[in-house]
């Protein structure tokens, strides 16, 4: 199967997912999904001897309640696993987590944000920016923070759709730009 193919089938399953437990979904689980999703894209051979045939699918199975149990995930959670690896889908796993975030955060109107800074904010400055965030999406906003030397001053904010930066690195990168023209 093609990359563009397993997207369209994980999105499938998590679209799914949501329908069926959607409602279950506590902001905690979903950071806890969120954390596996992180795990899952770093630790990619796991998927790979999911789809090992000579693995006993009853070892695939301990190891698919093990990763619920680790990362303390619910029942409903385990079964869309165990429906994954059934089907002979276990490599979707992966892409499926990450679906199911996507969606239900569209669904529900929330944008997940990376807000960086050359150096420390108030919590005052926080608050601004997730209001500006909140004005321009009109979604409830979710932020990670984190420090960024490399932009020398500024800000930068960042989703998966939107993009805000003023920095002395961006007006670098713009003056670099026009230099190579």
């Amino acid at each position: 199967m093609n990359s563009a193919h397993n997207r369209a089938l994980a999105r499938r399953y998590a679209q799914a997912f949501l329908n069926v437990y959607g409602s279950e979904l506590t902001p905690a689980i979903r950071g806890r999904l969120r954390e596996l999703h992180r795990f899952l894209s770093m630790q990619n051979s796991i998927l790979f001897f999911l789809t090992i045939p000579t693995i006993d699918d009853e070892v695939k199975l301990r190891g698919l309640a093990f990763l619920c149990e680790k990362f303390e995930l619910p029942d409903s959670v385990k079964k869309s696993m165990f429906l994954l690896l059934a089907s002979k889908r276990a490599i979707l796993l992966e892409q499926m987590v990450g679906f199911i975030d996507i969606l239900y955060n569209k669904e529900h109107a929330i944008s997940s944000f990376s807000i960086s800074s050359a150096c420390p904010l108030s919590h005052t400055d926080k608050e601004f920016l997730v209001s500006f965030l909140k004005a321009h999406t009109g979604d409830d906003v979710l932020y990670t923070y984190v420090i960024d030397k490399s932009l020398i001053a500024g800000i930068r904010m960042c989703s998966d759709t939107h993009l805000w930066e003023h920095s002395i690195a961006r007006q670098l990168r713009e003056i670099q730009l026009l230099l190579v023209r």
